[in-house]
């Protein structure tokens, strides 16, 4: 299986030449719950200071980003067959 940052990278250029432009941050914390660094995975359409939707796996991050593409696909898809 290919590396989940890589995929992340690999939809957001797909989407963004779908018209569909998201931005990510991150955002490393210590959580003293897991005793180590954890890193938080934010994805906005707008601006960072916006309110975006938070994520803390790179894999869900990937399994969202799959989901809007699906999504994005089908839309356009309708669009060419009217």
């Amino acid at each position: 299986m290919e590396n989940p940052n890589a995929m992340i990278k690999k939809l957001l250029f797909v989407l963004n030449r779908l018209d569909v432009n998201y931005k990510m941050s991150t955002t490393q914390y210590y959580n003293k719950d897991r005793d180590k660094m954890t890193t938080k995975y934010t994805i906005y359409q707008i601006h960072p200071k916006s309110d975006g939707e938070d994520f803390y796996s790179s894999t869900d991050v990937v399994i969202f980003l799959a989901k809007e593409y699906k999504y994005e696909k089908q839309i356009k898809a309708g669009e060419g067959s009217g």
